[in-house]
């Protein structure tokens, strides 16, 4: 039978590692940057195009007026890579989904008069860390 302090310590080391330890810091009091905006989303789907292939492109753009910035770098965002890529700055900006084929699907359109549409779905998540003033 475990003793009381064994059962205790084991409870100790099971609460803390369903907390984990990888948080990322908030903005040292040195920085200019004070405040940290993480944009977590997903493109899931496309509707009403006409074409049989979809994909989505997009670019994320920040106001220039304010102090907005991108966090261009974190210890655990970087983690288990060795070197920064060329394009690893083009990738954390605008990037472009897999190529989904479009389905017939019913219209959620009331003006619609086949009540039929086109219907691309994807899976892409996104995770966005910005640095304010």
């Amino acid at each position: 039978m475990l003793s009381l302090a064994k059962f205790i310590k084991k409870e100790i080391e099971l609460r803390e590692n369903l907390v984990g330890t990888g948080f990322i810091a908030p903005p040292d009091e040195k920085s200019e940057y004070n405040n940290r905006v993480t944009v977590m989303g997903e493109i899931v789907s496309t509707a009403g195009f006409e074409a049989e292939n979809q994909y989505v492109f997009y670019e994320v753009l920040i106001p220039e007026e304010g102090g907005w910035t991108f966090e261009d770098y974190n210890q655990y965002e970087m983690q288990g890579i060795g070197q920064n890529e060329s394009t690893s700055e083009f990738n954390k900006r605008k990037s472009v989904t897999h190529v989904s084929v479009a389905n017939v699907e019913a219209s959620t359109d009331a003006e619609d008069p086949e009540g039929t549409q086109m219907v691309s779905h994807f899976c892409f998540p996104f995770d966005y860390q910005f640095l304010a003033k």
